[in-house]
Parts: C-alpha cells; sequence; structure tokens
C-alpha cells in the first residue's frame, strides 16, 4: 500500500511540476500563483501543498526535473557516439551536439520558463541561495560527464571544466532565446554556434599533439 501511495505522490508531483511550466512561461514566476498552477494541474492547493512547501520550492523541483533528463540525455549522446573513423573535433562536436541538441526542450514554452525561473532568482532573496547551489551542482554534473567523454578520445578542455560548460551554458541558453525572439528552428544556428565554442575550448590532450 505504502508503494501504491508513493507512486501517486509522486505522480501528483509531477502532474504540478508539468502544469507549472506553461503557467510560469506565460506569467512570468512572480505574477504566477498556486493557484492557477494547481487549476492547471486540476489539483487543489491541498495537494500542492502536500508535496511542495512554497511556490519557491517548486520552482527547484522544475530545474531539477529538466536537469534530470538533460544529463540523462547528455549521457545517452556521448554512449552513442560511437566512430568508426577518426574525424575532426569539430565534425566529432557537430556530431555530439546535433544529437543532443536534437533531445533538448526547445519549445516556447521552456525556453521562457527557463528565462523566467532565472530572472526570478535574481530579483528573489529567497530563492537565491537555492537557485545557486542548484547551478552549482547542474554546471559540475556537466562537466564531469564532458571530461570523462573527451579524454578516451585524446582531448581536454584548456578552461576549468566547470568554467567551461558554464560559457557553452550560456551560449545555448542565449541561443534558444534568440530562436524563440526570431521564431527560427533552435537546432542549426545553436548548433553552429556551440561547435565554434566547443571547439575553442578543447585541445589535443598532449600538447604536441
Amino acid at each position: 500500500m505504502s508503494s501504491l501511495i508513493s507512486q501517486r505522490r509522486s505522480l501528483t508531483r509531477e502532474r504540478l511540476i508539468r502544469a507549472a511550466l506553461p503557467v510560469f512561461a506565460e506569467k512570468g514566476v512572480a505574477a504566477a500563483s498556486v493557484e492557477e498552477i494547481c487549476e492547471a494541474a486540476g489539483f487543489t492547493r491541498g495537494a500542492f501543498y502536500s508535496n511542495f512547501e512554497s511556490k519557491d520550492d517548486l520552482c527547484i523541483a522544475l530545474l531539477e526535473w529538466q536537469c534530470e533528463q538533460s544529463l540523462a540525455d547528455v549521457r545517452s549522446t556521448v554512449d552513442s557516439l560511437v566512430l568508426t573513423d577518426d574525424p575532426p573535433f569539430d565534425v566529432l562536436a557537430r556530431r555530439a551536439l546535433e544529437m543532443f541538441t536534437a533531445s533538448q526542450w526547445s519549445d516556447r514554452a521552456w525556453v521562457l520558463a527557463e528565462a523566467e525561473l532565472r530572472l526570478y532568482a535574481a530579483r528573489e532573496d529567497s530563492l537565491r541561495a537555492a537557485y545557486r547551489e542548484f547551478e552549482d551542482r547542474t554546471l559540475a554534473a556537466f562537466a564531469d560527464i564532458i571530461v570523462e567523454a573527451l579524454a578516451p578520445r585524446g582531448y581536454r578542455l584548456v578552461l576549468p571544466a566547470v568554467e567551461a560548460i558554464a560559457i557553452l551554458a550560456g551560449a545555448y541558453q542565449h541561443g534558444v532565446l534568440e530562436s524563440v525572439i526570431r521564431d527560427e528552428d533552435t537546432g542549426e544556428r545553436t548548433t553552429d554556434q556551440l561547435v565554434l565554442l566547443l571547439s575553442a575550448l578543447v585541445a589535443p590532450a598532449r600538447e604536441d599533439a
């Protein structure tokens, strides 16, 4: 019985998280009310507060939920990148980034919600520390995967790994938001920019290579 309750609770929690995304995207985090999120999810305020302490708690849960999917996509991309040739790094980078960007959320709602969450964290003392801690953990997790992916292929990052990933993440976030503004497909333009940037951030592992 307890496992059934736990599963039901998990589904309720995810449904509230999913419902918050378009509400945050269209209204902004500050203007979005708990009632609106509950209505979008088809739940009562009681269901909300049995899963989240506050709207700030929901914000972090939404970021964690999306981050888990992105990390899984990065790992899948690395595992799927089986090479039968020895391409130049820019070709290798393009293959990997095309696979990754194709798997990511690039719809308008997520792009706007992510931007709103970041702005909200910048404005609100109540969320800033939790957001900063989440961001630091996320960058470190992505950095570990990228370093482990580069080393067997004979490459290294020319900057500290977390700093390099922060630069790439900033470029990706800018690229997808710019695509929404321009009413363009996210993939090609953003991938081109990321290939150029990643190529500048990576060097052969051996100095004489």
